[in-house]
């Protein structure tokens, strides 16, 4: 075989025979699996075509009918997990059980279509062959899967507590049964006789809330295995929730309004939704179990996969009843009009909702909602949604932090060690974490932050002890200077218009081959210097830069572009009226640094590079058709974005703007 094969070492050779034995094995194993499937199968339709089946009970007609269907699946093809699943699964030639979920998956024609990508519990990815690598898995549900989670994963004031630990409160099975009385309040579901129809399994969810009023309390909430429900690919799911620059639009025009601040928090939301179209059946929990009978659901409970849809078709029905109107722009905030004058709106996130309006606004919209949905709480001018600290001032601003969301991050312990050294799987976890936690809080109201988090985002694959730094020191910058985004009444509606910044770092990322673009966008009074921050973001160009001019100008048009969509959007907050033929807005005005791409607008002569040509062209187009009013140069110092494009930009400015919305800069240093 030396001679015949151009093997380089017996090694080779040997591995080789090693893994066509094992090979071997595996083909045997897995046909004489199969033989015993078909056996099984045709006994199962020996039993079924006998007269006996007819005294089986619809439970034991069901395990026939899926010991069938699986034996069919096996003989066509390897048994491989599905998208999303949580599973354990141990290797050939080990008996050590590894836990993960399954990230990724090829076409099932694809020649790859054994190959399963695993996010093991450690936060590391990797991809295995389950037809070579893998002895035997299983899929994890129910308490076998709750008792593989972490301990507890905290989420604001609330975390998930595994079943084990849940069994031990006294309040729990008072927790079941209150979940259990919801579904019947609301009429939720119908009992029906089983005659062996598929139906879904149901899970208990257990969490702990922590009300600094009340102390901790255990809830439990009945979820519907709704991944399993039969055709789940032709069931619509989308469902809308307002973005977080819209809700500080929202906030901003509020402040100029004068409008009181309401937030409401629907009770048992999905269960208050439209009624379903479709028959799901679901096998009860034990605790409501009847014999010979299953539960048809009649509305969207947690756990299927359009619930949430569900839901927002009939809230959004019932405000439109109301007389309210959802933006074109944004289908989960509604405006509320009265002969042409803007009383209120309603901004929804799922069964969260943020109502801002005048005394007649509350005594129609919030009163109609509070009689057509029930509502676990209802509170006024000081309250927390979405994680952040929302308060109407003695004076009349609007207060938005998270400065306790902050404070309550973990911060990061730093292993000694070299700058290069690469991260572990769990110190890579940490990064990861920080990431996500901080990465809400940059975008909601830090935008000091966007630009490191930004950075180190694109870091986490690669990881070195230097970047776990950062991390550290990123959650110690966010506790250090706790701010509060700022919102105060700019003037009349008709003076009021739309101001971008926009700027770029030539080629400083992807070791210099990708550009940053940064932006921030204001409301803001013609006729003073006061401003109102509503939106800012940092981002990575998505096409390669030849030049800064090429970067600044692309960092424009995407500015450009979000300024006119909130011109409109604040046009239509006022007024009510959309006409997409020939929008309405307030005026925009852009500011730019760089000079070459300004005098490039201002003047007829092409520029040299001339993929820049199309889009200075657009640009011109927009200031021609008064979509733009002018965009004008500014000095560098006085770039309001230049701290999301680059470490080490002058944050104090922005920060003025946040906190006490001047547009005025201060002198520092002898520069203005």
């Amino acid at each position: 075989r030396l001679q015949d094969d151009d093997f380089q070492s017996v090694e080779i050779v040997a591995q080789k025979d090693i893994e066509i034995d094992r090979l071997k094995k595996a083909n045997s194993e897995q046909s004489a699996r199969i033989k015993k499937l078909e056996q099984e199968s045709e006994s199962s339709r020996r039993v079924e075509s006998s007269s006996s089946v007819d005294r089986l009970s619809p439970g034991k007609k069901r395990t026939e009918k899926i010991s069938e269907e699986k034996a069919n699946k096996s003989m066509k093809s390897l048994i491989l997990p599905k998208q999303f699943k949580r599973i354990k699964f141990r290797l050939v030639g080990t008996d050590t059980w590894q836990f993960g979920k399954v990230v990724n998956k090829h076409k099932n024609k694809s020649i790859y279509k054994n190959l399963i990508g695993v996010r093991l519990d450690g936060g590391f990815d990797k991809e295995y062959d389950f037809s070579k690598e893998v002895e035997e898995w299983m899929e994890l549900y129910g308490e076998e899967d709750t008792d593989a989670l972490e301990p507890c994963c905290s989420i604001l004031h609330t975390k998930i507590i595994p079943k084990a630990q849940a069994r031990k409160r006294p309040e729990f099975e008072d927790a079941i049964q209150q979940e259990i009385k919801k579904f019947e309040k609301f009429s939720a579901f119908s009992r029906v006789k089983d005659d062996g129809q598929y139906a879904i399994k149901t899970r208990w969810v257990y969490s702990e809330t922590d009300d600094l009023s009340k102390g901790s309390s255990l809830k439990a909430r009945l979820c519907m295995r709704g991944d399993t429900e039969e055709d789940i690919g032709s069931i619509r799911a989308d469902s809308p929730t307002a973005h977080k620059d819209t809700l500080k639009l929202g906030l901003a025009i509020a402040a100029n309004e004068d409008f009181d601040l309401i937030s409401g928090d629907i009770k048992s939301a999905f269960l208050q939704g439209m009624s379903l179209q479709r028959k799901v059946y679901v096998l009860p929990p034990s605790e409501a179990k009847e014999d010979g009978s299953l539960w048809l659901l009649e509305k969207g409970a947690y756990g299927l996969i359009d619930g949430s849809r569900l839901f927002y078709l009939e809230l959004k029905k019932t405000l439109e009843t109301i007389g309210m109107k959802a933006l074109s722009g944004d289908s989960a905030f509604f405006t509320f009009h009265v002969k042409g004058k803007l009383l209120g709106f309603v901004c929804i996130h799922v069964d969260d909702l943020l109502m801002a309006g005048n005394s007649e606004f509350e005594s129609i919209v919030v009163d109609q909602l509070r009689k057509h949905f029930k509502f676990s709480k209802i509170e006024k001018k000081q309250f927390k949604y979405l994680g952040c600290d929302i308060q109407k001032l003695p004076s009349g601003n609007i207060s938005l932090n998270q400065n306790e969301y902050i404070q309550n991050i973990k911060e990061v312990t730093v292993p000694s060690g070299r700058n290069s050294c690469k991260v572990n799987d769990l110190e890579r976890k940490e990064i990861r974490r920080v990431v996500g936690e901080l990465l809400w809080v940059s975008l909601m109201t830090r935008p000091d932050l966007s630009f490191d988090i930004n950075q180190l985002s694109t870091r986490i694959t690669t990881a070195t002890i230097k970047d776990l730094k950062d991390a550290q020191r990123l959650v110690y910058k966010a506790k250090l200077d706790p701010i509060s985004l700022n919102f105060t009444r700019l003037g009349n509606k008709d003076d009021l218009r739309i101001k971008l910044f926009t700027d770029a770092s030539f080629n400083n990322q992807e070791n210099k081959l990708r550009s940053t673009e940064g932006r921030v966008l204001l409301l803001e009074s013609k006729s003073s210097s006061k401003a109102n921050i509503f939106s800012w973001k940092t981002k990575k160009i998505s096409r390669v830069c030849r030049s800064v001019k090429g970067a600044e100008t692309r960092a424009l048009e995407n500015g450009l572009d979000e300024a006119i969509h909130f011109a409109r959007m604040t046009k239509e907050i006022y007024d009510g009226v959309v006409n997409l033929k020939q929008p309405r807005q307030v005026d925009v005005e852009a500011k730019t640094d760089n000079q070459g791409l300004w005098e490039n607008l201002n003047n007829t002569r092409q520029c040299d590079e001339k993929m820049l040509r199309n889009s200075i062209a657009l640009i011109k187009e927009m200031l021609e058709k008064k979509e733009v009013d002018t965009v004008d140069w500014v000095e560098t110092d006085n770039m309001l974005a230049d701290v999301l494009t680059k470490k080490g930009g002058n944050y104090s400015w922005i920060k003025n703007v946040l906190t006490r919305n001047v547009m005025t800069k201060n002198i520092e240093n002898g520069r203005r």
